[in-house]
């Protein structure tokens, strides 16, 4: 697993960590490795049964090293590779792994930052080009269908992103309002999570744009949502 070069160096986005089996998620605004360590020992502490039921880590080192690896995999699948010791040589961070148990979680995240990065990439590529938006009407047909899809999220953005890639996302956003793109559907309109892409800028992209960096994963995700018309639009 990748570890942090620096632990007193803030990463990009600031220092996070998730717990799903509570739904807890670090607070605050670019907290020190150190708060974040302190906020977890805390959440642990407060939560013996499920701490003893996952084998959670109760001394300071081996938390220490859960949090280390958290945000060293999220960094790696950012390609921040200046933050993240180079190969497993040569580290002064203790080589103990985080709760085996949550290896699957922490490649998950990994994975789940590699889409957003994919869609987000793809989406940029567009907006930047001379390629038109798909015509109004369509742009509304489309919204009117994710307004009442599963996979439309409810959560904030930077729920799914971080930071610096929420933000990037909003600024996608503000640049196709300043062009007159939206919908009369936008307020309801969030995150989708079968494709991890916005969807009030997804729903002017010409389908082309779209299917271009989805994976098959993705493609089985949206397979579980009724009527999707990505699928219908690119005859998957």
């Amino acid at each position: 697993m990748p570890k942090l070069k620096d632990r007193q160096r803030q990463v990009p986005g600031g220092y996070t960590m998730y717990v799903p089996e509570l739904k807890w998620r670090a607070p605050g605004n670019y907290p020190s490795f150190t708060v974040v360590c302190d906020m977890l020992q805390a959440v642990i502490r407060a939560n013996p049964a499920l701490a003893q039921k996952h084998h959670w880590p109760l001394d300071r080192p081996s938390l220490e090293d859960w949090v280390d690896s958290y945000n060293a995999t999220l960094c790696a699948a950012m390609g921040w590779d200046d933050y993240i010791l180079p190969g497993e040589g040569g580290s002064a961070i203790p080589k103990s792994e985080p709760p085996r148990q949550n290896l699957a979680s922490l490649r998950a995240a990994a994975g789940l930052v590699k889409d957003l990065i994919a869609g987000a990439q793809s989406l940029t590529e567009w907006i930047d080009s001379d390629v038109p938006p798909v015509p109004r009407d369509c742009a509304t047909q489309r919204a009117e269908i994710c307004v009442d899809c599963p996979k439309n999220s409810p959560e904030d953005l930077t729920k799914w992103f971080t930071v610096p890639a929420a933000e990037l996302i909003k600024r996608q956003i503000e640049k196709a309002q300043s062009r007159a793109l939206s919908t009369m559907h936008d307020e309801h309109l969030n995150l989708c999570t079968a494709c991890h892409c916005p969807l009030k800028l997804k729903c002017h992209v010409p389908i082309a744009w779209i299917t271009k960096r989805l994976t098959p994963e993705q493609f089985v995700k949206l397979k579980e949502a009724p009527a999707c018309w990505i699928l219908r639009e690119s005859g998957k």
